[in-house]
């Protein structure tokens, strides 16, 4: 079979545009495939990588007591230093924070010697591991925020100094583990590069019975303490 040049030349048109029809067919999914990969790389980069922060911080405990039969006592002024992580958890503003600390409880009382009344302290200084939720509200360089969470404590000293002088056990009267809830508020400031400040205001509330006889003790404390966090 023969073509006339007008034929061939229709002939040639065709077969150019099934080319490049052909060409478009296979090309355009595979660019659009491409970058619906590229997208979905970069989302999948965005919520997997989600760097730890560590912090250090450093404060003081106004420690004191829920007890029954109730007495004359005053708060104890103890130490606290800690170490704590914290991520970012579900959104990016909820973050959870585990820690460690080493926190001097207890309560200032009277104590009855020899039919006297003498100044003592009870101290229930403990290893203290807090889980926290923290809420951040505010901009990138200054974050208020609220915090909540369950505390767990292990008392190294379980002792009664009278006077500062003498020292008396109370491993025989006070249990050493003590489960709590912490509560509080804050708010992180950038003072450096890669660097943030802070400073914590909480409550502490003790959930277990501490004494052991028939008696009550309930551990207490309001905390400010104030630290750095940067990335780990």
């Amino acid at each position: 079979m023969q073509f006339c040049p007008k034929q061939l030349g229709w002939v040639r048109k065709s077969v150019l545009l099934l080319v490049l029809f052909a060409l478009l067919g296979d090309g355009a999914p595979a660019i659009a495939a491409r970058k619906k990969k590229v997208r979905r790389t970069k989302a999948q980069h965005k919520s997997y990588y989600v760097p730890w922060l560590i912090g250090a911080e450093l404060g003081i405990n106004f420690a004191f007591s829920k007890n029954e039969p109730k007495g004359e006592g005053s708060t104890r002024q103890g130490l606290i230093i800690g170490v704590f992580w914290e991520r970012a958890f579900l959104t990016e503003r909820l973050f959870i924070q585990p820690g460690l600390r080493y926190i001097q409880k207890g309560v200032n009382t009277i104590l009855p010697v020899l039919g006297f009344g003498v100044g003592g302290t009870i101290a229930m200084d403990a290893v203290e591991v807090p889980i926290l939720l923290k809420y951040k509200f505010g901009s990138a360089r200054f974050n208020p925020y609220v915090f909540a969470g369950p505390t767990f404590s292990l008392a190294l000293i379980r002792e009664i100094r009278l006077l500062n002088l003498v020292t008396q056990t109370l491993i025989d009267r006070f249990n050493e583990f003590d489960i709590g809830l912490a509560i509080g508020v804050g708010t992180e400031f950038v003072f450096a590069k890669n660097f943030r400040g802070f400073v914590n205001l909480r409550y502490s509330l003790g959930l277990v019975d501490l004494q052991k006889d028939a008696d009550q003790y309930y551990s207490r404390g309001i905390e400010l303490t104030a630290g750095v966090i940067t990335v780990l």
